[in-house]
């Protein structure tokens, strides 16, 4: 720098170089003395630019020019008197830090200015917002319950918040909702008490399945199998079927009832919980129609007493209330299938052609008249358990009116038959009621006619049988008298 003119000579900084060269490329000055002389083509940074400087063909002595590169920024004027080249290579880096340090505290500033707008635009809109936030809390108060617990607060529970133009607005329609859910809760509940009270008190049977499970369950019910209501909810009605005897599936029953007709209507056996079978009258009803989903509302009526006197009817209608035995109608309607069955099987396919015994109290009308209808009635039933402990296990007896009597044993042979007959002969005969110190003799005249294959008719198989019985009576009573039934029957 000393070569230099002082008006030339730049404060001497430590991020540049000042070098002065000869045209013909050799370092006359260099802040490093080792590379004085040197050329300047081994100088980094001015290297490049003195070798443009020299291919632009240009005067050496007046120009000048300053170029950036990688890592330099070189500066290089021509020295018109000794034809000398002065170079400053200078650190971009360095060069550029100032003003990298100025961007940074512009993009700092910028980001704390935009930081405190956007700081006071977000105060500004809590501030705004904060009278919907507290709607939101509050109608969120006002409609939540503890567990999903429907609840709404009464008006004093929380203030509501107070702004102007749509927040007004939305509270007033917030108030107008609660006060109509108010009133919708209130007529629910009582709604609810009154079928609670209804559940609790009505003479029928009530409850609400869904899924084939049972929900809701009325007092009566309980009553009537003996289960508290807790024990019944949730219980599946499959399991309240009491189990009966045979194929029949109660269960598959009632879904082909509902499947055909969305509905059930029939008498079920169920499962009381002390063990014990109560038949019900029992209705279900879709709860929604054509939506099975939605429940099955059944009803329950206590059916025992009329299913016992349905029973009893049926009893009575087949049998004799003095005896208890079979009746004369019923004793023929079983003979008359006794043989369509035997008509329908081929020869042989039964054991025994079975007898048929018609029988006639020999001397009733002397114990009828001496004794009276009492003591007579008596003597009609011990003959009748007579009877049935003969046949009991074999075939049946019946009174089939006044004192005639009929005893049929389907897989009897005929010898075995005349042996029963003789037997019940003796022991009436060794029997001797007695009314008021006085004795009765009695007898048994019985005709008997065995079941040959191909009878068809009931009414003249007993007609046989009756004529047998005559037989015995014209020969002297208290005897058997074996008959026969004409073919022809």
């Amino acid at each position: 720098q000393g070569l230099l003119p002082h008006s030339l000579a730049l404060p001497g900084r430590s991020d540049s170089r000042l070098i002065v060269f000869t045209r013909d490329g050799v370092v006359l000055s260099h802040p490093n003395l080792e590379r004085v002389l040197g050329p300047v083509s081994e100088e980094p940074g001015l290297a490049q630019a003195y070798v443009r400087w020299r291919n632009a063909d240009q005067p050496f002595a007046g120009s000048a020019f300053t170029q950036p590169l990688d890592e330099h920024v070189v500066s290089l004027a021509g020295v018109p008197m000794p034809q000398w080249g002065v170079a400053r290579v200078s650190d971009a880096r360095a060069m550029l830090e100032p003003l990298q340090d100025a961007q940074q505290r512009a993009w700092g500033q910028v980001a704390m200015v935009t930081g405190g707008v956007g700081l006071l635009a977000a105060l500004l809109m809590l501030w705004l917002a904060r009278p919907l936030a507290l709607l939101r809390l509050r109608a969120k108060a006002a409609t939540d319950g503890d567990a999903g617990e429907y609840r709404v607060p009464a008006p004093a529970d929380e203030p509501w918040p107070r702004s102007s133009g749509e927040v007004d607005d939305m509270v007033r329609m917030c108030t107008q909702l609660l006060e109509g859910r108010r009133r919708s809760q209130r007529s629910a509940e009582t709604l609810v008490r009154q079928l609670q009270a209804v559940l609790e008190h009505v003479p029928l049977g009530i409850a609400v399945a869904r899924a084939e499970q049972v929900e809701v369950v009325s007092q009566q019910v309980c009553r009537l199998l003996g289960y508290t209501p807790q024990e019944l909810q949730g219980r599946n009605l499959i399991e309240l079927l009491a189990p009966q005897d045979g194929a029949v599936d109660l269960a598959q029953q009632v879904h082909e009832a509902f499947a055909a007709h969305g509905a059930f209507d029939g008498e079920l056996p169920l499962l009381r919980k002390d063990g014990g079978t109560l038949w019900g009258r029992v209705q279900g009803q879709l709860v929604q129609p054509g939506e099975p989903g939605r429940g099955v509302l059944w009803t329950l009526q206590d059916g025992s007493a009329e299913r016992e006197a349905r029973a009893q009817q049926a009893w009575e209608g087949s049998h004799d209330v003095l005896t208890q035995l079979l009746n004369h109608a019923e004793f023929e309607r079983r003979l008359q299938v006794l043989l369509a069955q035997r008509g329908a099987q081929p020869a042989g396919a039964h054991e025994g052609q079975g007898v048929l015994l018609f029988m006639d109290v020999d001397h009733f009308t002397v114990v009828n008249d001496l004794a009276g209808r009492v003591v007579a009635d008596d003597v009609l039933r011990r003959l009748a358990r007579l009877l049935e402990a003969e046949v009991q296990h074999s075939g049946w007896a019946a009174r089939l009116g006044g004192d005639e009597f009929a005893v049929l044993l389907p897989a009897s042979s005929l010898a075995n038959g005349q042996a029963v007959a003789e037997r019940l002969r003796a022991t009436v005969q060794a029997w001797e009621p007695a009314y008021q110190g006085r004795g009765f003799t009695l007898g048994l005249s019985i005709g008997l006619v065995p079941l040959v294959p191909g009878l068809r008719n009931a009414a003249a198989v007993l007609h046989a049988a009756d004529m047998a019985c005559y037989e015995a009576q014209r020969a002297g009573r208290n005897r058997v008298q074996v008959g026969e039934v004409r073919m022809t029957a």
